[in-house]
């Protein structure tokens, strides 16, 4: 799929080793995960999170206690919009048009045959009769996103893969309310009784959150196989191990640690919450997280 959809294996993700990758490489880390370019995008994140926030707010208000809340669209939505503001400067969910449809479909589908074993790899010969279509497929796909990430760049990484993360949280949390009580009291001491909500710069000082968040991508890491790079030892770029790892910590802990302080979860109807894995590049759950919420105390002192 890669040779039609990222330009003949071109993009920095699946790019062979070599200066093309390093020169790739290089921008993302200077131009897009620098600490500047993060704090530029500070005011972003916390105006998603309110939106997110205030969208599960309006349906416990209609519903005067807990209501069933589908996670799986919202959480996409914040994700792809926080992104799509950093790249594009204008999001996408929640606008009810044309373009954003289309970008949401475009993602799916990217990963949904990215994710796709394809028989015709390990017997090349099936290459010749395009077995299942795979290739068909993927040259659609290719023709509609390049016309669409002719304007775009990293759209696609940081999307599809923080909100699977984000949803694999809330479910294994929900499946161990233990666990969920001592990160809402860990945000409670630290953050909730001053009336606020979560802010970036406590991502250090938040060490159970933090714990969560490391242990939901071990367990389910939304790259399970990874794009085809293995580092030969250890490395670090501008004094980073990961260029875009400061990122996802910063996006994931103040959208889930936001979650978690305004809204009591638990389970639907009390049944534990199927963590069977789905088919994709990004290893999603095989069904959408629906959750009972129930608007927390804390969204009387702070305004979202």
């Amino acid at each position: 799929m890669y040779t039609y959809v990222l330009y003949s294996n071109t993009g920095v993700s699946v790019a062979p080793y070599g200066d093309h990758w390093r020169h790739l490489r290089r921008i993302c880390t200077t131009e897009i995960f620098s600490a500047a370019r993060l704090r530029e995008s500070f005011e972003i994140w916390r105006d998603e999170v309110r939106s997110m926030l205030q969208t599960i707010h309006a349906a416990t208000l209609r519903g005067n206690n807990s209501v069933r809340v589908e996670l799986r669209p919202l959480l996409s939505g914040f994700t792809l919009n926080v992104i799509m503001r950093m790249v594009a400067g204008k999001r996408y969910y929640g606008e009810d048009n044309a373009e954003a449809k289309a970008v949401s479909e475009l993602i799916s589908e990217t990963f949904e045959l990215g994710g796709f074993t394809y028989v015709g790899d390990f017997l090349p010969i099936l290459k010749l009769f395009d077995f299942d279509g795979y290739v068909k497929k993927s040259k659609k796909l290719g023709s509609k996103l390049e016309k669409f990430l002719q304007e775009l760049v990293m759209l696609f990484a940081g999307s599809d893969t923080t909100s699977v993360t984000l949803e694999w949280a809330m479910a294994n949390l929900l499946n161990h309310p233990d666990v969920l009580v001592k990160v809402k009291t860990e945000l409670n001491n630290i953050v909730s009784r001053e009336g606020r909500l979560r802010e970036e710069s406590e991502t250090s000082t938040c060490t159970y959150l933090n714990n969560v968040i490391s242990e939901t991508l071990r367990l389910y890491p939304a790259a399970p196989l990874l794009v085809p790079h293995a580092s030969s030892g250890d490395c670090k770029v501008a004094g980073r191990a990961c260029p875009g790892m400061e990122l996802a910590q910063l996006v994931l802990g103040l959208a889930l640690g936001s979650l978690i302080q305004c809204f009591d979860c638990e389970r639907d109807e009390d049944v534990a919450v199927d963590m069977l894995e789905g088919k994709g590049l990004t290893m999603p759950k095989a069904l959408s997280l629906v959750a009972k919420c129930k608007s927390s105390s804390i969204l009387d002192n702070v305004v979202i």
